[in-house]
């Protein structure tokens, strides 16, 4: 939400008896929190625009009962009724501060996966927690999207979702505009589907397809069933914990070899 700035809606004389409220209610004995909020606003108070914090100063004014409180208290009600949120502002703002992550980055993905995969089957030791399986699906699917994301980044593939029409994926890292990115990234199905286009020449496609693609797509659905709907319709057996223990290890073995694969958890 946006609203003016103090300075936009009161007088100096009237900025500074709000500033003098509230150095006035800072320094009683008994504080809340809405006085330790606002106590770094204080020497900017001219700036405060954020709608929550009008909602703390509505609050001090409601003891001071002087004509002049009245006064700067209804012109902050005015400001505040008119406070708006535009979307698309937003929007942008977001976009200038994401990040455009690059082939050095694949290290901190990488890192990352280990630490999803080091809380499968281990999340937490919560008490009264009946059906730990959510957990589990929801840590094997963010370590292979993270292990996926690193290795294509490796390959100097480009993460970041593309606002750009036309393109044959997946996309070369400087081949791009850091304008025709966003600032989210594509998902686990994306990295999955274009595995097979950054794939060893020398490795046969149905071995590529048995040994990696069956366990991606099992831990997918898997991990997707809570991620995105409500019901658990399957669990896995044997031969699926096998195929997805078979497609982690083969991961490393094709596209990290200088990295040593922490043991997959049993």
């Amino acid at each position: 939400m946006i609203v003016k700035k103090i300075n936009q809606v009161l007088s100096k004389n009237e900025i500074e008896r709000l500033r003098w409220i509230l150095n006035k209610e800072i320094n009683k004995p008994k504080n809340n929190k809405c006085y330790a909020t606002l106590l770094m606003y204080i020497e900017d108070l001219e700036e405060v625009s954020f709608h929550k914090h009008y909602s703390y100063l509505h609050y001090f004014l409601k003891y001071y009962r002087k004509k002049i409180d009245s006064k700067i208290k209804s012109k902050l009600s005015l400001a505040y009724d008119a406070r708006v949120f535009d979307i698309e502002v937003y929007r942008k703002k977001v976009k200038q501060k994401f990040h455009k992550y690059t082939k050095k980055d694949f290290k901190l993905f990488l890192n990352k996966s280990q630490y999803f995969f080091s809380l499968y089957k281990n999340p937490f030791n919560l008490k009264n927690m009946g059906n730990k399986d959510y957990l589990n699906r929801v840590y094997l699917g963010l370590g292979f999207e993270f292990l996926l994301k690193s290795i294509f980044l490796k390959k100097g593939y480009v993460i970041n979702k593309i606002n750009k029409k036309g393109l044959a994926h997946p996309i070369r890292v400087g081949t791009i505009r850091k304008d025709d990115l966003d600032a989210r990234t594509y998902e686990l199905g994306y990295f999955i589907d274009l595995l097979l286009k950054i794939k060893p020449k020398n490795i046969d496609l149905r071995d590529y397809n048995y040994y990696i693609i069956w366990g991606l797509l099992i831990a997918q659905n898997w991990r997707n069933q809570d991620m995105h709907t409500p019901t658990g319709y399957f669990s896995l057996d044997n031969i699926q914990s096998h195929s997805i223990k078979t497609a982690y290890y083969s991961l490393y073995k094709l596209f990290l070899k200088k990295y040593k694969s922490p043991e997959f958890p049993k």
